[in-house]
């Protein structure tokens, strides 16, 4: 997910299909390592959620209701 990252990603695809994605790897980090400052660490945050609408291909999300890194929403 993380190439989505970049605003100058706009290639058109068939179909784009994210498994288990998070929206942001800071806001992750900051779940998981609530006891560390996370966002002093990272170099990039991977905010997928901002770059979302970018994407101009069909998209198919999968995500297991068992997942024990990303939760599921």
């Amino acid at each position: 997910t993380s190439s989505f990252n970049k605003p100058n990603f706009c290639k058109k695809f068939k179909g784009v299909l994210l498994i288990s994605p998070y929206t942001s790897i800071l806001e992750l980090a900051k779940e998981i390592f609530w006891y560390v400052p996370v966002q002093w660490l990272l170099k990039e945050n991977f905010d997928n959620i901002k770059y979302i609408d970018k994407i101009y291909s069909p998209v198919l999300i999968v995500h297991g209701k068992i997942d024990k890194l990303i939760p599921y929403a």
